[in-house]
């Protein structure tokens, strides 16, 4: 009898896992993309512990200073073709076939551009890094087609509802990353240039996946290619503006450091940002369910499903903030050793910035589900602009300091600006953000369904 009690609790586990994965609900979507980005973000911890040990805060440096391309690539030569796909897709099902080749095509050709041009700019930027480094940087940039391909590939399955393999998409890279990087490490093989094509090429292979298994599924009409693209391009380009900031916002802050600070510094901070950035798992799987399930809904409750996410990601996000405020000067010498623990104090700065950030990003899916995007776009422009105003202002002055309050500041003008767009744009009152007892009763009615 005593056996058979671990037994009854492990089939009981393994069935509410199963439910997790498998179910196609909106709640159960979030759920898997948390257990997912959860998974993930351990081995992305592993992966940062690794390279982070290996080649010491001037190597980490280096190293993201390599990688850095492609994700800037990506974003600046999307042009709002993913979210556009989703929404559309969304929208007209019996067109999704004709969506995705022309998504595949515009993302293709702009990837490759992008990529070209960027290896004539490379040289330009990394005056403080080696010919080896900006070599490695030129190289590593062959990927960005891929990364735009991926992009698209989850938006289609997302916009159909299938968020179990699209989680699996951004799952098994990491890992194959992982055993990589600690390979290369045993091997006494792994530099900076090394650890950029680990953390590349698992997402060429799992992008190619995706790719020949949605060939299988669709026909694909020549004859609808430009007005499919018209289509897309006419959603696209209005949030476009939208991923050109997200990623000019998310890259700025390392892009100001590589001109104003060492390569050692620019390590110390990627550990910081990586360190803070655990705790927006639960707007990222919100942002990720929000928008397609969203945009099939009417205005108001549309806008009611955000209000009631954001004020729940809110206070699950507190919570972990708190925790993280406390852990981290034990946390970071732990996994990536002692050469980091001075990046401690900006992790504590960062960590409130993440939590304001993330509160605006949920907030934002209101106008994108309702089919304003520009909107989303002016708050994105606002952001870039401000941050890059306090990052030129403060990195010369406080160093690594600077860039953490420089992007806590903006962020704070992000959200306050979000939320004063509500009744200007949507004319409808500033949503709550603290959560309510109802709120607590659906989390907990959801958790508890889980669990049965």
């Amino acid at each position: 009898m005593q056996n058979e009690i671990p037994r009854a609790r492990t089939g009981t586990a393994l069935i509410s896992l199963n439910k997790i994965l498998l179910a196609r609900t909106a709640a159960t979507s979030v759920v898997q993309s948390l257990v997912v980005k959860a998974l993930v973000l351990v081995l992305t911890l592993g992966c940062g512990m690794i390279t982070a040990r290996a080649l010491g805060p001037a190597g980490r440096g280096a190293q993201s200073a390599i990688v850095l391309w492609p994700y800037l690539v990506s974003g600046l030569a999307g042009l709002g073709i993913s979210p556009a796909l989703t929404y559309h897709t969304s929208r007209s099902r019996h067109s999704e076939g004709g969506f995705l080749f022309a998504a595949v095509i515009l993302t293709a050709a702009a990837g490759a551009i992008g990529a070209a041009v960027g290896s004539f700019v490379v040289p330009f930027y990394l005056t403080r890094y080696s010919p080896d480094v900006i070599r490695s940087a030129q190289v590593i940039l062959l990927f960005s087609p891929a990364i735009l391909l991926g992009n698209v590939f989850r938006a289609n399955l997302e916009a159909r509802g299938l968020f179990a393999p699209s989680n699996a998409s951004r799952l098994w890279p990491t890992l194959f990353t992982l055993l990589g990087l600690a390979v290369l490490w045993l091997l006494h093989a792994l530099t900076p240039f090394t650890a950029g094509l680990t953390l590349f090429v698992p997402l060429v292979v799992q992008t190619v996946w995706l790719g020949c298994d949605l060939a299988e599924r669709f026909s694909f009409n020549l004859h609808s290619l430009i007005p499919d693209s018209r289509t897309l391009l006419s959603y696209g380009l209005r949030t476009y503006g939208t991923d050109v900031f997200f990623t000019l916002s998310s890259q700025v802050d390392q892009a100001v450091i590589i001109v104003f600070l060492s390569p050692a510094s620019l390590g110390l901070y990627t550990v910081a940002l990586a360190a803070s950035r655990t705790l927006n798992v639960l707007q990222i799987s919100l942002n990720m369910v929000l928008l397609p399930k969203a945009s099939g809904l009417e205005f108001d409750k549309a806008l009611a499903l955000v209000g009631r996410m954001v004020r729940i990601s809110n206070l699950v996000t507190f919570a972990g903030a708190l925790v993280s405020l406390a852990i981290i000067p034990v946390v970071l010498p732990l996994f990536y050793g002692g050469a980091f623990t001075a990046a401690a104090p900006i992790t504590r700065v960062l960590i409130g910035e993440t939590f304001l950030m993330g509160a605006a990003s949920v907030l934002a899916q209101a106008f994108n589900s309702t089919g304003r995007p520009g909107t989303v776009t002016l708050l994105q422009a606002g952001w870039i602009a401000t941050s890059i105003a306090f990052l030129v202002l403060l990195v010369p002055r406080m160093g690594l300091s600077g860039a953490a309050f420089a992007l806590l500041l903006s962020s704070l003008v992000r959200l306050v600006a979000t939320l004063f767009c509500y009744p200007l744009v949507l004319h409808r009152p500033i949503p709550r953000l603290v959560p309510t007892g109802g709120d607590v009763g659906y989390m907990m009615s959801k958790i508890e369904r889980y669990r049965r």
